[in-house]
């Protein structure tokens, strides 16, 4: 008898036998002795197989997991205690001897998904060192990054101690040369800024901040203004400098309502002082008056403070000296009423009269889209004029206005929004109104370079997102989005939220994880800091209730919301959201401070701000090391909108991420619901990968595609199965669904959510009707209003009261937690 070693499928095997056929008769046997691996043995053996491909650890995870999860079926399942699982379960050798066995089954019974598992573990480990070294890194330093890697994987790789230390000695080799060759390659790919011909001469005459901008010269098309967000949109089709600095204006006005209206407006003693002018007919005629000139502000006061308490007299104090230095500021730059002081934005009730729509033709002319029928953002204010109404003690009906405190709050915000456009532009003092700015941005367009028709597109665009701020759909729709929102409170669209960390260290980089635990970067990492809440996102649309004069639809709408953010908050959404958004932001800063080490932060960020800002930014970042407490108010300022762009590029956190079809049509908007997170991923994909290939980047796009499939795809994947497994009655996780969840990670932001294949039910119902399906999912969810609709249809045709239980049992708060219990 001898050795044989014997090819059989994917494996080679080594049997002692007579011969040739007697050693294959064996291993036949061998294989048929086993029984096949189970579903969730099968998703295990392709987590190991991605895992070793990626890092050498595979078989090592499968070991320490084995070890673990058996020790708990025993704690559980047995009279053992913990001490006595952990060492009937911890024999490490053991638990390594079957792992490999196990993959060594994995690869026999599954070759092709193994070979998906192996070539996405592979671009991972590729991607790792790619993203720590970076462009900007010396030789020396690459050579090391990639020597340390190398070494690391070549020890883990290896069996016994000699071969991990000839594995470490051989991988530091490679790793080195590997190093060397990712850092030029980093600098090939990246090096490609805006314009591939630039020279360190170009970049000095920058300095003056009057070169032109970069001219796409690209007609907007239907899917720009459809799904793609208006800065986004700009940036691409028309400008990249003038797209970054509307992405820059329009999340710093945002920012500053947040902070603003935490401050003045939304605090529970100012809040009772509004329900005040809502409720008492005579305070609600004093402020009218005092908005008039015609009654002293120390009157309200006195009120407030003897109908509610001193702290809501405060409260009032507080506001209305904000609403004179906000309303001064807005005058002296771009308003025309030169006094402030006595002064409150009133506004009738009702709808304001559209103009005709234009036709095609006209359109197509010399279009200018203006601010004569937007209420807030007109070029004079009505309330500016000479105030000719009577007064409250004339027999004037107060409850013709809406209320003055929160019309007033929205027309400052409004112009706050117009203030950041002059500043990030550089408009000088001009006292023309909305107007007046959006004219002179327009010939400030044409002085940097962009064509006539670019500068028109881009006036009207700005316009249109500042307009569309103002537009309300009507209350019922408004009622059934609340209600649809509701469907998110579930845990598993909760934990969807931590998607966004890997989805963010793809964007930053690999490198960027490690702002995750740089303490520096947590401080300066935090949205409520910045002014950033969920409702900015995806949830809330402004006008808030200004009257007491409420239809049936709008006290639906405030039933509906008020259900939706309890909910959201109970539900834990609300506290997932600001964790995930927390930790992109971490991703920001440490890729900042990286770039600034490596002279590389102009490359990614120099569009968005001028070459002195840059300066600035960097200066203060390499002073501190990227915390902002030690940064001063300049800086800060500036650091913080670098911080919020960051977060911008992957999520929708203002009306600048909204398309310009969204803006327009406010009765339409149930239609993009679901639709945000997908629509900038959508964006993300089509710059880091589509964009890269068309320009004859191939390497660059397939290195973005490949880390995309590395991180944010797989960690979906895994999320996926995870939590289905979790919430999900019928579920049994399974390789395949591993890897339609995967596919699902790519296909959801391509078809901004259209088709769906994560789950076996999108997938039967895309096989059995795929027309139907995709359909379907362009409409909205209905929640609540569905959940109850559905309960009482039932309840009437089976005659059954009992179905009406449906309504609380099919809502995913209560389905999904009842699901992980059972």
């Amino acid at each position: 008898m001898k050795q044989y070693t014997i090819k059989y499928g994917n494996s080679s095997y080594n049997v002692v036998a007579d011969n040739q056929d007697e050693a294959i008769d064996k291993i036949r046997a061998r294989l048929s002795s086993q029984d096949e691996l189970s579903d969730l043995e099968t998703a295990g053996a392709a987590a190991t197989q991605f895992a070793e491909s990626a890092f050498g650890i595979g078989d090592e995870l499968n070991a320490i997991l084995r070890g673990v999860g058996g020790s708990i079926y025993d704690v559980f399942n047995t009279d053992m205690d913990l001490s006595q699982a952990l060492s009937a379960n911890f024999d490490y050798n053991r638990n390594i001897a079957a792992a490999r066995q196990q993959l060594q089954q994995f690869e026999e019974e599954n070759p092709l998904l193994s070979g998906a598992a192996t070539g996405a573990g592979l671009l991972a480990g590729i991607a790792t060192p790619i993203g720590v070294i970076g462009k900007g890194a010396s030789l020396g330093r690459a050579a090391g990054i990639g020597a340390g890697y190398g070494a690391g994987f070549g020890a883990l790789s290896g069996e016994e101690v000699e071969g991990r230390v000839e594995g470490a000695l051989s991988g530091a080799l490679l790793g080195g040369v590997f190093g060397v060759g990712a850092q030029k390659l980093g600098q090939k790919l990246d090096g490609i800024v805006k314009n591939p011909n630039a020279s360190a001469v170009d970049e000095v005459a920058e300095i003056t901040d009057q070169t032109n901008w970069t001219d796409v010269n690209e007609d907007f098309r239907w899917w720009d203004k459809m799904f793609v967000g208006v800065s986004d949109a700009i940036r691409r089709r028309i400008s990249p400098e003038l797209g970054g600095r509307v992405q820059r204006a329009d999340e710093s006005a945002m920012r500053q309502k947040g902070i603003e209206n935490a401050e003045f407006v939304e605090n529970t003693n100012m809040q009772s002082v509004i329900n005040l002018w809502n409720k008492d007919d005579k305070f609600a005629g004093m402020v009218l008056d005092y908005a008039q000139g015609q009654k002293p502000v120390g009157e309200l006061i006195g009120y407030v403070s003897k109908e509610l308490d001193s702290d809501a007299a405060q409260a009032l104090v507080r506001y209305i000296d904000w609403s004179k230095k906000s309303n001064a500021l807005f005058n002296e730059r771009l308003g025309k009423n030169q006094d402030a002081t006595d002064y409150l934005h009133t506004q009738r009730v009702g709808k304001i009269t559209k103009r005709r729509q234009l036709s095609r033709r006209e359109r197509a002319s010399d279009y200018i889209e203006d601010f004569a029928d937007d209420e807030i953002n007109m070029p004079i204010d009505r309330a500016q004029l000479k105030r000719t109404r009577e007064l409250a003690e004339e027999g004037l009906n107060v409850r013709d206005y809406a209320n003055p405190f929160l019309t007033n709050a929205q027309r400052i915000h409004n112009n706050n929004r117009l203030l950041q456009l002059q500043e990030k532009f550089d408009i000088k003092k001009l006292n023309k109104g909305a107007d007046g700015l959006m004219d002179a941005l327009e010939k400030k367009f044409q002085e940097r370079g962009i064509n006539k028709f670019g500068s028109r597109d881009a006036r009207n665009a700005i316009a249109m997102m500042l307009k569309g701020q103002n537009n309300s759909a009507n209350a019922w729709i408004k009622s059934l989005q609340n209600s649809g929102y509701s469907v998110l409170a579930g845990p598993k669209t909760v934990l969807l939220n931590f998607h966004d960390i890997p989805t963010a260290v793809w964007n930053n980089g690999v490198a960027s994880i490690r702002g995750l635990v740089n303490r520096a970067a947590s401080k300066s990492a935090d949205v409520r800091r910045l002014g950033i809440e969920q409702n900015y996102g995806e949830f809330i649309q402004n006008i808030p209730a200004a009257s007491n004069k409420l239809s049936a639809g709008e006290r639906a709408e405030m039933i509906t919301k008020s259900i939706t953010d309890k909910v959201m908050k109970f539900g834990g959404f609300q506290t997932a959201d600001r964790v995930a958004k927390n930790q992109v932001l971490k991703t920001v800063a440490q890729d900042t401070l990286d770039r600034v080490n490596n002279n590389t932060l102009r490359q990614r960020w120099g569009t968005y701000f001028k070459p002195s800002e840059m300066a600035r930014i960097e200066g203060a970042v390499k002073r501190t090391g990227g915390d902002v407490t030690k940064m001063n108010a300049k800086e800060q300022k500036l650091y913080d909108e670098l911080l919020t762009l960051g977060l911008g590029q992957q999520q929708l956190i203002s009306a600048a991420g909204r398309p310009i079809g969204w803006l327009n049509n406010p009765n339409l908007r149930p239609l993009w619901m679901m639709r945000g997170f997908a629509i900038k991923h959508n964006t993300l994909l089509s710059e880091k990968i589509v964009d890269k290939w068309k320009a004859g980047d191939k390497a660059g796009a397939a290195k973005a595609a490949a880390t995309y499939l590395a991180l944010p795809g797989i960690s979906y994947a895994g999320m996926n199965v995870g939590r289905n497994e979790l919430f999900k009655e019928d579920y049994e996780p399974s390789a395949e669904e591993f890897m339609f969840s995967l596919l699902d990670s790519v296909l959801g932001p391509i078809t901004l959510n259209s088709i769906g294949v994560g789950s076996s039910y999108e997938r039967s119902e895309l096989v059995k009707d795929p027309a139907k399906a995709i359909l379907s999912s362009a409409l909205p969810p209905t929640g609540l209003y569905g959940d109850v609709a559905e309960g009482i249809v039932q309840a009437i045709a089976r005659e059954d009261a009992d179905e009406l239980g449906n309504i609380v049992a099919d809502h995913p708060l209560y389905k999904q937690w009842a699901a992980f219990f059972d």
